[in-house]
């Protein structure tokens, strides 16, 4: 039947979609000195809305998920370009705490990007995101060359204030301020991992001014006492 054929059409685009991996996905953290950050991500996929009945021109989210970005602050705009469609998801002085819960939600709206972590102990900043493990990367290496001839990508970028302590970035620009990891060429591990100190400016002209001070007014305080202490017991002259 004529409708079995359109169904078997639109499955056999869906599977070449599928196994050519033919999709952008990136990343961006712009890391500020007081340990927030600028958050902006991309998904999209090639779009074969043409080859379908679908006229909603779905991003690739539901409309209860965009919601629910929403709520929690976040701007969700629709992407089209180069015959891709998604959406991007940005907000501004983003905590750890809500990247944590977005990323993590994110990943398992898209299926794309696995356990994603920041940790803070004290100054020093530690962030890893398994993208996927050992035995999908033999998979990523054979679906890696149709991304990339499709115009498609997969990468992360974190924007610092300064050299990073340590990363396994696959590249780095801006005096190595900007680290950038393409996906699709991770480690044998799968895993993007960085550790960076922020210098909490603010807080030490705070701490600075407040010693300062402090020993200001106890140097005042023993040039009192000893004015007293001398008008108490002044020298007797002959």
């Amino acid at each position: 039947p004529h409708m079995k054929k359109i169904s078997c059409l639109l499955l056999l685009f869906a599977l070449v979609a599928c196994l050519t991996g033919c999709m952008r996905f990136h990343t961006t953290f712009t890391i500020k000195k007081n340990g927030k950050m600028d958050v902006s991500l991309l998904y999209a996929m090639i779009d074969m809305s043409q080859y379908s009945d679908d006229e909603s021109g779905s991003s690739g989210l539901t409309d209860e998920q965009v919601k629910e970005y929403e709520k929690d602050g976040w701007s969700v705009k629709d992407y089209t370009d180069d015959g891709y469609k998604g959406f991007i998801i940005a907000k501004d002085d983003v905590s750890i705490a809500e990247l944590n819960a977005m990323m993590n939600k994110t990943a398992e709206n898209t299926n794309q990007g696995g356990k994603f972590e920041l940790t803070k102990d004290g100054l020093v900043y530690h962030l890893t995101w398994q993208i996927y493990d050992n035995t999908d990367k033999s998979s990523m290496s054979q679906v890696a060359p149709y991304i990339t001839q499709s115009g498609g990508y997969m990468k992360f970028t974190l924007n610092l204030p300064s050299k990073p302590v340590s990363s396994n970035a696959t590249s780095t620009s801006d005096n190595g301020k900007t680290l950038e990891w393409d996906l699709l060429k991770l480690d044998e591990d799968g895993c993007i991992d960085v550790t960076y100190r922020l210098i909490n400016l603010p807080l030490i002209i705070i701490v600075a001014v407040s010693a300062l001070a402090v020993t200001a007014g106890v140097v005042v305080l023993i040039i009192v006492l000893c004015k007293k202490k001398n008008r108490k017991n002044p020298s007797m002259g002959y």
